[in-house]
């Protein structure tokens, strides 16, 4: 009976810190970025692997940022606009291609 509740809470408590994670890891990448193209240390990586890399960040900034204008719409009393799993899932996803 309590679940859908319990659910609701925790998604809004953990939801700040997930997406603090996410935005600093997006901008890990970004920062890395900058100082990799055109530095010979990173001469192996192709400009198609920098320009996918560049794409996800800018894709899954965009996602967080929609998201978070979403939630901040929606009262406390329905489900989320998005969870904390699916915050994580796209920080692993950005790792995954640009790690």
């Amino acid at each position: 009976l309590g679940g859908p509740v319990e659910a609701r809470a925790y998604e809004a408590f953990e939801r700040p810190n997930a997406v603090a994670a996410l935005q600093k890891n997006v901008e890990k990448y970004k920062s890395w970025l900058a100082e990799a193209q055109g530095n010979d240390n990173y001469s192996h990586i192709t400009d198609d692997e920098f320009n996918k890399c560049h794409a996800k960040c800018d894709e899954i900034s965009s996602w967080v940022y929609d998201k978070m204008d979403k939630q901040g719409a929606l009262p406390l009393n329905v489900d989320p606009a998005f969870t904390v799993a699916q915050v994580q899932a796209k920080s692993t996803e950005l790792t995954n291609l640009c790690g």
